[in-house]
């Protein structure tokens, strides 16, 4: 554990690092569930009116499967009335990761939808970012289609992780009432995208698949020691709280172990630490009634923790 300490420690942002192994607590059984965060809501003022912008990453948690499902969503509507607000023009860039890590994946790129909602649907691919549509040649940006949706393709949900977006709301009501650039409301959301992690482990000469569901970012440095019956892996996390003052969230990490691995996967004693901090009570909730074949922990510690 030490040894694993000092390596999340050279990070080049703050790391969840979970130990998981078996002492004499006695845990109560119980169902929690936290999402990572997924979508936000921004307030906005345009001219004289009170608005909102809805932004929003989809799958929540990447599969082979909901890959062929993904996109992001922005929603802008009057929030007196919750009307979505037509003939709006973004100006929108994306990228992957944090700080030094961070990677450009779309470059600031003007889109405008009539219907004042813009779907950006995603087709996961190695190689350079494309889309594919029309341009208008009052601002060259690009057109949604009548249901609000651009399709792209590019490396968007190859892989779990933080993704970075910054919006700007270009204009309203129709494409040529543009924004001051002074008045123009620009935000930076931080949206997460959940990775499934699995691997088989050895256990008294038997392999047994292990599976963590990250809801933030991709399992790293997992391994399990058979003698300690510990599991140990880390998770980048960006612990700022100013980031994310405005909204309840967990730093949620599922772990499902097979119930047939004896004397832990059937076991209802645990201890757990984040960070080397031991964690109990509703911040570890114990699942053993989802699964018949699996043992479910979920770690949820949320922004007050």
């Amino acid at each position: 554990m030490q040894s694993g300490r000092q390596k999340v420690s050279y990070l080049v942002f703050a790391a969840a690092l979970v130990v998981l192994s078996i002492i004499a607590v006695t845990l109560p059984n119980q169902k929690a569930f936290g999402d990572g965060l997924t979508m936000e809501t921004f307030s906005a003022t345009l001219g004289n009116r009170n608005a909102a912008l809805l932004v929003q990453v989809n799958p929540p948690i990447l599969t082979d499967a909901s890959r062929n499902d993904a996109y992001i969503l922005f929603r802008l509507y009057d929030a007196n009335n919750n009307q979505t607000i037509p003939y709006s023009t973004f100006f929108i860039s994306v990228e992957k990761g944090v700080g030094e890590d961070a990677e450009t994946i779309m470059p600031p790129t003007l889109f405008h939808t009539e219907s004042g909602q813009l779907r950006l649907k995603v087709q996961p691919a190695e190689g350079q970012l494309q889309i594919f549509g029309t341009q208008e040649q009052f601002l060259n940006a690009w057109v949604a289609d009548p249901g609000g949706t651009v399709n792209i393709q590019g490396p968007l949900f190859l892989e779990g992780g933080i993704y970075h977006l910054r919006v700007e709301i270009f204009g309203v009501d129709n494409i040529r009432n543009i924004f001051p650039d002074e008045n123009i409301p620009k935000f930076d959301s931080w949206l997460s995208v959940g990775d499934v992690f699995t691997q088989n482990v050895d256990y008294q000469g038997q392999p047994y698949n292990t599976t963590i569901i990250s809801y933030y970012d991709r399992v790293r440095d997992f391994s399990f020691d058979a003698s300690s019956e510990q599991f140990t892996w880390s998770m980048p996390f960006d612990w700022n709280v100013s980031r994310i003052e405005d909204t309840n969230i967990f730093v949620h990490e599922e772990v499902r172990i097979p119930k047939s691995l004896a004397g832990i996967g059937n076991a209802a004693s645990f201890s757990a630490t984040v960070n080397g901090n031991p964690i109990s009570g509703r911040m570890l909730a114990v699942d053993p009634y989802s699964s018949q074949q699996e043992l479910t922990l979920h770690y949820l510690i949320n922004k007050n923790d």
